[in-house]
């Protein structure tokens, strides 16, 4: 497996070292908090650079890719909204490492209230966060999922179905469980976005360019385009990560688009500097469409960061297989999943994650059962 051998090749990476740099990115950072004056133009310029870098660092998952680093960078000491899933049966935290859950949402694509998750992203820092490791987890991903609290306090009972339904029933809150619970990876924060704001990050950059194979003739996502190249504005690149139809309309499909798109993402966003007014009226803009966890958290994360190179980002998708019998869903693939996820994991070896159990029913009836066990 591709994925695989690339994180085996990431080894060294995935250890936990020092981070040699981020008492100077850190004072960096208090500096520009403080208001202090007298840095050159080419240093604002560098730092700004890397902090678009950092945008991708933050989200695969096309909307968080390049908006993530707006609050990071411009609403420390904000509200939050979100709170962290509460529970002794929690996975261990990995010493030094920190890992970000990301959600898009799409408002727009529907009336359904709240609006589902469009797309989910495990994001795994190491300690020295010289290489993020981004996990797509498809969202057709047939999970079972513990009961949990949603942020307006009403518990959602254990359910069996799609991944996606755990943000539809609770919120961040029950996806923050089900996620860990799946994974067995403790996540530290989590940051939800939506569509809304990736259309203007587009367009503040001057669109962004795409390559498309087939020509795509989609006018319910406002995407109708020839093969070839193309410099997409805000529109057409939220019709292209809306898009469905494309690929037999598998979400493994537009996992993989959204991949490709916010590599081109981050080329363009090397390439365009925002100004201080610019980047300021973009913050505005965006504003009411984060939630999170803590501001506070995510701008030392972005400050850590802040020099990465986007080369240095890997993307891949969590391991699944072809449900048995529902055509187009999906199921986890736990052998791979185990072996990908174990160098994430906390202080004790990790146990191998919970066997999917698939029962075969009367009319072709089919459940998925995971018992994940409490770390011991």
């Amino acid at each position: 497996m591709d994925d695989l051998k690339l994180l085996r090749e990431l080894g060294h990476t995935l250890e936990h070292e020092p981070p040699a740099s981020l008492v100077r990115q850190r004072r960096r950072l208090l500096d520009a908090a403080a208001g202090k004056s007298g840095k050159s133009r080419g240093a604002w310029l560098k730092r700004r650079a890397g902090l678009w870098a950092v945008a991708a660092a933050l989200g695969t998952a096309v909307v968080t890719a390049v908006v993530t680093v707006v609050p990071t960078l411009m609403f420390s000491g904000g509200s939050t909204s979100v709170s962290a899933p509460l529970g002794g049966d929690r996975p261990e935290k990995a010493p030094g490492a920190l890992n970000v859950l990301l959600v898009g949402t799409d408002p727009g694509a529907g009336t359904q209230k709240p609006s589902p998750a469009e797309s989910i992203t495990l994001v795994h820092l190491p300690e020295n966060r010289e290489k993020p490791l981004l996990i797509s987890v498809p969202l057709d991903l047939h999970v079972s999922q513990p009961e949990c609290r949603s942020g307006s306090g009403a518990v959602s009972p254990p359910r069996t179905g799609m991944i996606n339904a755990a943000f539809t029933a609770g919120g961040l809150p029950c996806l923050w469980r089900a996620v860990e619970s799946i994974t067995r990876v403790r996540i530290d924060h989590a940051l939800e976005l939506d569509y809304s704001a990736f259309r203007g990050v587009v367009d503040a950059l001057g669109g962004v360019d795409i390559t498309l194979p087939r020509a795509i003739d989609a006018p319910q996502v406002k995407l109708v385009l020839p093969a070839g190249e193309h410099r997409m504005n805000g529109e057409q690149a939220l019709g292209y990560i809306r898009l469905r139809q494309e690929g037999g309309g598998s979400d493994a499909e537009r996992v993989k688009r959204q991949q490709v798109l916010i590599r081109s993402l981050v080329a363009r966003a090397k390439e365009r500097i925002l100004r201080p007014a610019q980047l300021t009226a973009l913050v505005e803009g965006i504003r009411e469409h984060v939630k999170t966890d803590s501001f506070d958290a995510l701008v030392e994360v972005a400050t850590s960061l802040a020099d990465l190179e986007p080369k240095n980002i890997v993307s891949i998708t969590l391991p699944w297989e072809p449900h048995p019998s529902e055509p187009g869903a999906l199921i986890p693939s736990i052998k791979q999943m185990d072996e990908l996820l174990a160098p994430l994991r906390g202080g004790r070896p990790a146990s191998p994650l919970p066997t999917i159990t698939i029962t075969r029913k009367p009319q072709a009836t089919t459940t998925i059962t995971v018992r994940p066990e409490a770390p011991r």
